[in-house]
């Protein structure tokens, strides 16, 4: 072997290496003891792209139809947005937002949700993918803690330290339509278009699914401890929970039996999941206040 072809064998060998953790390892943080995981070699669940990402990466958007994922950071002080192109892994310009911003969606129509949390009170801005600085503000009634887009509404999850509530909110009016209560500790939100199901995450891994019409909890169950972000597939089947501190790993709850199937392994640092449009790939969000990517994963792959 000659010495550039020894050289790039190790720094890919370095990237991997960063980038995944032992199946074994993933499994013991899954804290889920129904869990029917299935052991694979971490060839299987390497990602299969890595993609740059701003540092001070905080939450991302789930991928557009045409391939673009929008990234919130806290850079050097200054919270912006920036588009990724998945086609051809460019970051686009940063666009700045407010330093109060902890959360971000994007709604089939091309609308950004930014949640925004100060010390008493949030909001939701709510701005052309297109135009990010083009904002209409709607005021919420206390700090958000996450954001969910659906067909035709915006969820947002707020809560001060005694309570929580999740604020349906319609984008053409620019109102609040209606409150729903949450449990007081809960930290994530997703909205299935199928049966107006909310899920409700909160730090213990418990999920409360919430009517949407009605208002009520309607169901409630485990995911395994310290979780930390959700994301449901396209077609609401399927859960992905975001557990761990230190050794992370994702949790992949099927909904129709409300039991974990599988545990993937997650990178230190992450952040935030989410679901391609066709719901075959998953996307990793990690990130530090030196450094962050967006890691690609083939849930084709894993699901065999």
């Amino acid at each position: 072997m000659t010495m550039s072809e020894g050289t790039r064998r190790f720094r890919v060998h370095q990237v991997l290496a960063l980038a995944c953790f032992p199946i074994g390892l993933a499994l013991m943080a899954s804290g889920c003891s129904s869990t029917r995981a299935q052991v694979r070699s971490p060839e299987a669940l390497r990602p299969k792209q890595i993609f740059p990402a701003p540092a001070g990466l905080l939450a991302g958007t789930a991928p557009s139809s045409s391939g673009v994922m929008w990234l919130l950071a806290n850079e050097g002080g200054a919270t912006t947005v920036r588009p990724l192109n998945l086609q051809t892994g460019l970051l686009g310009e940063a666009t700045p937002v407010s330093n109060s911003t902890v959360a971000i969606t994007e709604s089939a129509s091309g609308t950004l949700g930014l949640g925004l949390a100060t010390t008493t009170t949030g909001a939701l801005d709510l701005s052309s993918a297109s135009s990010p600085q083009s904002v209409v503000s709607v005021p919420i009634g206390a700090p958000v803690r996450g954001v969910a887009a659906g067909e035709s509404s915006f969820y947002v999850l707020d809560g001060n330290a005694s309570s929580a509530s999740v604020s349906i909110v319609n984008p053409q009016t620019g109102t609040v339509q209606t409150t729903l209560p949450a449990p007081s500790d809960a930290i994530g939100i997703a909205a299935s278009g199928v049966g107006n199901a909310l899920y409700v995450l909160e730090p213990s891994g418990r999920v409360v699914q919430i009517d949407e019409t009605s208002g009520r909890v309607v169901d409630a169950f485990s995911t395994g401890s310290s979780a930390r972000a959700m994301a449901l597939s396209p077609d609401g089947s399927t859960l992905y929970v975001l557990k761990g501190t230190g050794v992370e790993n994702i949790g992949v709850i099927d909904l129709a039996t409300e039991s974990q199937t599988k545990a993937l392994p997650a990178a230190a640092n992450s952040v935030d999941i989410q679901i391609g449009p066709d719901g075959s790939t998953l996307f990793s969000l990690v990130g530090t206040q030196a450094s962050a990517n967006v890691q690609v994963f083939s849930l084709g792959a894993t699901n065999q």
